[in-house]
């Protein structure tokens, strides 16, 4: 059975996948601002993981409380970098699908 840190290794793989995709310079700030979303994330991804792993939710209950702490996915340094706002948008709606993608492929 898949474990957590399962998971954050698929996040962390998936997230620098996410980074090099943004222009020079600024993959180190990408994958900062990630980090900091997901350590304020990691109580609830961790019950919610193991609720979807035990088929207590559906993966549509996941990617919605996913969906819900949307908002704390600030960009900080990636706002004061100077990235445009369009992609900053982009990046932060890719990073919650890597989120709920990484927990299907680990956990189902």
């Amino acid at each position: 059975m898949a474990t957590f840190d399962d998971y954050l290794d698929e996040l962390q793989q998936g997230a620098k996948k996410l980074a090099a995709g943004l222009v020079d310079g600024l993959q180190a700030d990408a994958l900062s601002d990630m980090n900091a979303f997901l350590k304020r994330s990691e109580r609830d991804l961790a019950r919610w993981t193991k609720q979807l792993a035990e088929g207590e939710i559906t993966t549509q209950d996941f990617d919605d409380f996913v969906q819900g702490k949307k908002a704390l996915a600030e960009m900080h340094k990636l706002t004061k970098a100077g990235l445009a706002a369009a992609k900053l948008e982009r990046f932060r709606a890719d990073l919650i699908s890597l989120v709920i993608n990484a927990a299907v492929k680990v956990y189902l």
